[in-house]
């Protein structure tokens, strides 16, 4: 019986909470009936968004690292006048990542809160979707359930005054009305199920209310917020920009985790209105939280040692076997459809440019496996199955050609990353990243019924036209440096 590798491992890191070795890994994946080599686990582990790794090859899950620990939440003036609260980012980056904050579960001491759609200000949207970054916020909103009648071509021009996102009755969550400035305390308290603990922080008032009173909570909290700039500043230099805000919030709370997880905490989001020192910092196509007034490299001291291998390094990680099984099932639809097709010598062209060098035998043991690859694909390939969305994976291969062939344009050529354009760097690498993953979606059979055919498209225009900005600032960069390598003798 085929095992579904993919639910098994969800499955372990959801609930294993304990330091576990690469072994013990092993050990669980083989009473699974699932055999890994050593390196084999080592890779899975390396590269999930679910764990992080520690020393001595040993690891733990996020499950394991955010359980049972202290966040806060202040609500805005408008969820106290709506009676309403909304979690949006709020729970960044303690519950699981993938999991929309619709489908995050609400628990308090003494009730369970249901969830209801309310109506809020898109600028209340935005500001509490906000750590999801550039590109990812409007989706986020979007997609909430509330919104079944909106959908990303309807809001390309502008945005609606208003929209609707899935929200808790916040006298329900916090006992009793709440006042604006006072906040909730949570916690996750059941990683697998996506369930949080939240309960009023309850905050003595002074007598009289005229006078301004400076609470121990206060001055803790105020600690709070330099622990949390300290410890951002330290991870900048360490961790770099990594793969998004959430993963920024992940490594800065692992790495701080016992002076930040208290119950006189603030919040990520109140921080930023708190320091000048830090912001949102604009990356390539996304967002980062970085320093004031910088810009975000490519290169800095968290990758300078590989700088000149980092393209390629990019390129070997994010590669997948779907990018080859789209190009051979393109080639099928085009003949079928009696539309001139390529010869396998092409498609391995566009997917290993000469640029990569590689010895003969290696060309033809690419050719080979692409050939037995074809075979089998041809053998089982529907046609009807693949006639929506075989014009949008034309086009997203045609893009990733001419993108994946400038990468390793760049990357073989082993010049130095810190002398090219930095931002133009990261906008390639993104765009690399963004069309691989459509690829992946377009290729995977389950989400083909409901692929959102138009709002891909829509973005393709946007990666077309920032790939045809970008292609000739890196390409006469690239041939400057080329040129300055070579020294007379």
């Amino acid at each position: 019986m085929k095992k579904d590798i993919s639910v098994i491992l969800r499955n372990y890191f959801s609930v294993q909470e304990n330091v576990f070795s690469v072994s013990d890994f092993i050990a669980y994946l083989k009473s699974k009936g699932i055999k890994l080599s050593f390196d084999e686990a080592l890779g899975i582990l390396n590269s999930s968004n679910y764990v992080f790794p520690l020393i001595n090859d040993e690891f733990i899950t996020r499950a394991g690292v955010f359980t049972n620990k202290w966040f806060s939440i202040k609500p805005s003036k408008e969820e106290i006048k709506k009676d309403r609260l909304v979690l949006g980012h709020r729970c960044m980056p303690f519950i699981n990542p993938d999991i929309p904050p619709c489908d995050i579960k609400i628990i308090t001491p003494t009730a369970r809160p249901f969830p209801r759609f309310d109506t809020f200000s898109m600028n209340f949207a935005l500001d509490v979707f906000a750590f999801y970054g550039e590109g990812y916020v409007i989706p986020y909103i979007i997609n909430d359930r509330a919104n079944k009648d909106f959908s990303l071509q309807s809001v390309q021009d502008s945005l609606p005054n208003q929209t609707s996102l899935t929200c808790w009755t916040l006298s329900q969550v916090a006992g009793r009305k709440m006042n604006y400035g006072e906040r909730l305390l949570c916690r996750v308290v059941d990683w697998p199920s996506n369930t949080i603990e939240v309960q009023l922080i309850e905050k003595e008032l002074p007598q009289n209310k005229e006078e301004l009173q400076i609470t121990v909570d206060d001055l803790q909290r105020e600690r709070w917020y330099n622990y949390f700039e300290k410890g951002f500043l330290e991870s900048f230099e360490k961790n770099g920009p990594s793969g998004s805000i959430e993963e920024q919030l992940a490594l800065l709370f692992l790495e701080n985790i016992d002076v930040l997880c208290v119950k006189n905490c603030g919040s990520s989001e109140e921080f930023l209105r708190h320091t000048k020192q830090i912001g949102f910092a604009n990356y390539g196509v996304e967002s980062r939280i970085w320093r004031t007034n910088e810009v975000v490299p490519y290169v800095g001291n968290w990758n300078n040692e590989i700088s000149d291998e980092l393209m390629l390094a990019e390129i070997s990680s994010n590669f997948t076997p779907q990018i080859i099984d789209a190009y051979l099932h393109q080639n099928l639809f085009c003949k079928n459809h009696l539309k001139p097709t390529k010869t396998i010598e092409e498609i391995a062209a566009c997917i290993f440019p000469p640029s990569l060098i590689m010895n003969k035998v290696e060309r033809t043991a690419i050719l080979l496996n692409l050939e037995k690859r074809n075979d089998i694909l041809n053998k089982k390939y529907l046609g009807s199955f693949d006639n929506d969305i075989a014009p949008l994976r034309e086009r997203t291969l045609n893009l990733f050609t001419q993108v994946n062939k400038l990468m390793c344009s760049i990357g073989g050529a082993k010049l130095d990353m810190k002398k090219f354009p930095q931002s133009e760097l990261v906008i390639l690498t993104q765009l690399y990243g963004h069309i691989i993953n459509i690829i992946d979606e377009l290729e995977n059979i389950f989400l083909r019924l409901k692929f959102p055919v138009n709002d891909v498209m829509l973005s393709l225009n946007g990666m077309e036209e920032t790939f045809i900005e970008i292609k000739s600032v890196l390409e006469r960069s690239k041939a400057k440096l080329f040129k300055e390598s070579f020294k007379i003798v």
